[in-house]
């Protein structure tokens, strides 16, 4: 062996500890395992596709729905070792919805987010983000921003 090794990090241990919590199924091998051995079912000619197919699905489709509505655990170990979202960034401009201010995130990607509305909001990469003179816009209320990149700038 070249004694490489694996190291997982902080999100991915949060994320396997979380999955195993609400479902283990989700970290274990046997589930893909179980799967493999269908595909060979199927190569082999003794299971139909579209069957093996729509189980597989279902299964999944089921494994899902209760994984979103059991993450209340996923959500608590994530603001137990990470800094939420409306906590950081800077203040940047106000929401249409609320008229609060929005924090404008610059870690990759960037984006503003407003505490208030639980809303966040895509931004363009790569390039700077300002304030433009203070001026909303006349259809939705937000305040308009500039975005600054290779000496052009749009808003």
């Amino acid at each position: 062996g070249s004694g490489r090794r694996l190291i997982p990090n902080t999100l991915g241990i949060l994320l396997v500890h979380g999955y195993q919590r609400i479902d283990p199924d989700l970290v274990k091998p046997s589930m893909r395992s179980e799967i493999e051995k269908q595909f060979d079912l199927i190569a082999s000619g003794r299971a139909n596709f579209d069957l093996v197919l729509a189980h597989a699905v279902s299964a999944f489709q089921a494994k899902y729905k209760y994984f979103v509505e059991n993450t209340d655990y996923m959500d608590q170990l994530f603001e137990l070792s990470f800094t939420k979202l409306s906590e950081t960034g800077k203040s940047l401009s106000k929401c249409g919805r609320c008229t609060r201010y929005m924090k404008l995130i610059s870690q990759k990607p960037m984006r503003l987010h407003c505490k208030n509305c639980e809303a966040t909001y895509k931004l363009p990469q790569g390039g700077s983000i300002k304030l433009y003179q203070g001026n909303t816009c006349p259809l939705d209320q937000f305040e308009l921003v500039v975005y600054n990149a290779g000496g052009k700038s749009f808003i």
